[in-house]
């Protein structure tokens, strides 16, 4: 279908569902969410890198490359995909299990150390991702070196530390990290770069840049801040449309099978419908239900009553990268087609 010179609800009211569910992107309202951030990078020193993992597709990482952005690598495959993108100066982070290769034509790489198996070769690296947790009471991460242990790490080639954790409560997470970044500035006297992970929300802009005046509180502004933030830039851009291929109704349950499967479209991202029209009677619970024969192929469950005929559309919205990069066939279903909208 081409495109109209036609605003974002509407392209969508209009774009036909096939065979397949749609997966579309409003790289418009990206492109919004990005730049209100990118307003705050010089007044905190602040660095932004996408990680490859979270949206694995070269128009996705060609569009924040333009926009500015480093990037964080796993392995030589993620690095692979940028290659062709990036500049000799494009700020790179590798985190993965395995410290990839040496890229000699690349000046603005970070190593970072990420387990113990590369402790006793300091040229490998020259950053550290930092477990932080000291007790088992307050969580667990299977990566990074123990904040304990860090007396352990040669001096040297140090510029980089990274704290990669997840945790819901951000207050709590902020805290948590800058109580323990002190031992970390304190030992190593050559850091450029301190690296607080990803899952921050981007899009309450006044609460991101009062973490940012907090963070500068704490860390001097000679030392520039990373955040490799992801999925979160896709919540109010991220769409998944689909029809309605099958009904059913059940102990005051009304079910509507869609033409998609949600471990196959959806994983990790939590969808909410927006197009429906609710009926005044409550007496039933809508399940909006996926077509494979996977009892918790499930969509939405919603306490109020949908009326919806065979071929209706249904509009999420809150699909991330992540859902692009899990995409799958299961139980003979069809592979979504992906539309960018720009």
């Amino acid at each position: 279908m081409k495109k109209k010179n036609i605003n974002i609800e509407q392209f969508i009211k209009e774009y036909p569902i096939k065979n397949s569910p749609v997966m579309l992107y409003d790289l418009k309202q990206l492109k919004i969410n990005i730049n209100q951030i990118l307003k705050l990078k010089f007044k905190y020193n602040l660095e932004l890198i996408f990680p490859v993992k979270s949206f694995p597709n070269h128009k996705i990482l060609q569009f924040f490359f333009d926009c500015g952005f480093g990037f964080d690598v796993a392995n030589e495959n993620e690095f692979f995909m940028i290659k062709d993108i990036i500049k000799k100066n494009t700020l790179i982070s590798c985190n993965g299990v395995d410290i990839i290769s040496k890229k000699k034509n690349y000046n603005n790489i970070i190593y970072n150390l990420n387990s113990i198996s590369y402790l006793d070769d300091s040229e490998l690296y020259n950053g550290i991702r930092i477990n932080p947790y000291k007790k088992a009471k307050d969580g667990f991460s299977k990566f990074g070196i123990d904040i304990n242990g860090i007396n352990l790490v040669p001096i040297k080639n140090i510029i980089s530390i990274s704290f990669h954790f997840y945790e819901k409560n951000q207050a709590k997470k902020l805290k948590y990290i800058l109580k323990n970044i002190t031992k970390c500035i304190n030992r190593f006297e050559k850091l450029k770069y301190i690296n607080f992970g990803g899952n921050w929300d981007v899009l309450n802009y006044e609460q991101f840049e009062n973490q940012l005046v907090q963070i500068r509180k704490n860390i001097d502004n000679s030392i520039k801040i990373i955040f490799e933030i992801g999925e979160n830039w896709f919540d109010n851009c991220g769409y998944l449309l689909a029809k309605v291929v099958g009904k059913n109704e059940l102990l005051r349950k009304k079910i509507f099978y869609i033409n998609a499967i949600k471990d196959s479209v959806a994983k990790w991202s939590v969808l909410r419908p927006v197009n429906l029209k609710y009926e005044k009677n409550d007496n039933h619970v809508t399940i909006i239900s996926g077509c494979s024969c996977y009892e918790k192929d499930v969509f939405s469950v919603l306490s109020k009553s949908v009326d919806l005929s065979i071929n209706d559309k249904i509009i999420f919205i809150g699909l991330n990268g992540y859902s692009y990069a899990w995409c799958k066939e299961f139980n003979g279903s069809v592979v979504p087609e992906v539309v960018f909208y720009d």
